[in-house]
């Protein structure tokens, strides 16, 4: 059954961003239209109340008159425009733009709200508006009800005189008469107002709403574009430091434990990520001490048969050798010396394995070693062994550790073995070079040489030899040879003094 990668689903790209730039899209959008009902209602509540508040509808009457004293007690009276003014504060007329007269407005849009005369002293209709409500010329009184005459002689007295009815369901009418009079309170006339609202809460919200609906529409679209904006540039960072994570968490998922989330900042996600690396480096410690208990285990395991098999079969032929060489004293010379040779090759042997099992038992607990004096223990018997010729040069070089010297007299000791058994050599040089923590180690002969192919050096013993190098810090291993040449092999690596 196939497993699915959750951390692939998670970083799918944009997702994460999206939502962020939709979230803060929505909220900004929000907040401005919350903002926008309340401006409403703060324009709407108070139209509505001075629509409904016959004391604003007297004052602006009253201003009204004293424009109309203006116009009376011109020579001759100003009639028309008094006629116009009439007109435009009905919505009879329209006059754009509107002229500083009576500065009367008793319409917004439909029929008309209001119905306006202006009398002279004498009573008689100078103007009015709309026109057909009154006849000029004749007796304003006459042509009211008995109360609203009464408030029309009140004010040819001086006096402003208004009363104020219910209309049904919540409408409001007023009926005002104040009086034209000049600055010296010398009485030219008066002004007549019937003010009906038949006001209806919806009618007027809808009418209010006509007006203020395309600003507010405008204003909801800019905060939308502002907010897709603001939103995505807000988020990308947000989203690019989300990755981070996720690319560090695909490592550790894969084992890479080193990976380490970059400084993400101060803030709640930059404290997720520190709690993150500290977990990744103790899953990290965690995992290396595991591995050094396992090969701690399997080397105590592999010492423990090294000893008891390989070791005991060894102890034992040297004890065969040394049995015949007691016993047979009138042995040939030759014989003598094979004999004395098989004796030594078997000592080195058994000095090998002894090291070897001290080594797998103690790790990395060694001390330092000499690696010149451990290559000439290794070269002088060679050679005496095999007759070849074997020269040591070397640069004064300080202790190493016995874990990264010992790959390196296992990599003198096999080429040396393929030099006896392949090479035909008669002479072999070894040179040991050190500089600054690196160190180079060069194995030549004068032997027959050979082709240097891939497939040689990926099999038998050039690819244990490579093995070996590669498993020192900066190991690299080379090999050149041409037939009837001679053969040279080089290894370098980084050494740490011990």
């Amino acid at each position: 059954m196939s497993q699915t990668n959750p951390i692939k689903k998670l970083s799918r790209p944009g997702r994460l961003q999206w939502q962020l730039v939709r979230a803060y899209t929505l909220s900004l959008t929000l907040l401005v239209a919350i903002l926008e009902l309340l401006l409403f209602a703060v324009i709407f509540l108070p139209t509505a109340s001075y629509l409904r508040d016959p004391e604003l509808i007297v004052r602006e009457v009253l201003e009204g008159a004293d424009a109309a004293a203006l116009l009376l007690d011109a020579d001759p009276p100003r009639l028309a425009e008094l006629t116009a003014e009439l007109q435009a504060a009905t919505g009879e007329i329209v006059i754009d733009p509107q002229p500083p007269g009576l500065g009367l407005m008793f319409y917004i849009q439909g029929p008309p709200w209001a119905q306006i005369a202006v009398a002279d002293q004498h009573g008689r209709v100078l103007a009015c508006s709309p026109a057909e409500t009154w006849q000029v010329g004749e007796p304003l009184a006459e042509q009211l009800p008995a109360a609203e005459a009464g408030l029309v002689e009140q004010a040819a007295g001086g006096d402003a005189a208004w009363q104020s009815d219910q209309l049904p369901p919540q409408g409001l009418r007023t009926v005002i008469a104040a009086p034209v009079e000049t600055a010296d309170n010398r009485q030219l006339g008066v002004l007549y107002v019937q003010h009906e609202v038949p006001f209806d809460w919806w009618a007027a919200l809808h009418l209010l709403w006509s007006y203020l609906a395309p600003p507010l529409f405008g204003t909801l679209l800019l905060a939308l574009a502002v907010g897709l904006f603001v939103g995505w540039i807000g988020a990308r960072g947000i989203v690019r430091r989300f990755r981070a994570i996720t690319r560090a968490a695909e490592h550790w998922r894969s084992g890479e434990f080193q990976e380490r989330i970059p400084p993400l900042g101060r803030d709640e996600l930059g404290q997720v990520a520190l709690q993150l690396n500290d977990m990744a480096g103790q899953l990290d410690g965690l995992l290396t001490r595991q591995r050094e208990y396992a090969a701690a285990t399997e080397r105590s395991k592999l010492a423990r048969d090294l000893h008891d098999t390989v070791k005991q079969q060894v102890f034992a032929t040297a004890l065969e050798l040394a049995t015949v060489q007691a016993k047979q004293p009138t042995m040939p010379e030759e014989a003598r010396v094979h004999l004395a040779r098989a004796a030594e090759m078997v000592q080195q042997v058994q000095t090998g394995l002894s090291a070897i099992v001290a080594a797998l038992r103690t790790g990395a607990d060694q001390p330092a070693q000499d690696l010149p004096a451990l290559l000439r223990a290794t070269l002088t018997p060679w050679s005496r062994q095999t007759g070849i010729a074997a020269t040591l040069s070397c640069e004064p070089l300080p202790l190493i550790p016995w874990e990264q010297a010992l790959p390196l007299v296992r990599i003198l000791q096999g080429t040396l073995a393929n030099t006896a058994r392949h090479s035909g050599a008669t002479e072999v040089r070894v040179e040991l070079r050190w500089l600054a923590g690196r160190l180079e180690l060069s194995i030549a002969d004068n032997g027959r040489g050979f082709v240097v192919t891939p497939e040689l050096l990926a099999n038998g013993g050039l690819a244990m030899l490579n093995e070996r190098a590669a498993s020192l810090l900066g190991g690299r291993f080379t090999v050149q040879a041409r037939p009837g040449q001679g053969t040279l092999v080089v290894v370098c690596c980084q050494i740490e003094e011990a």
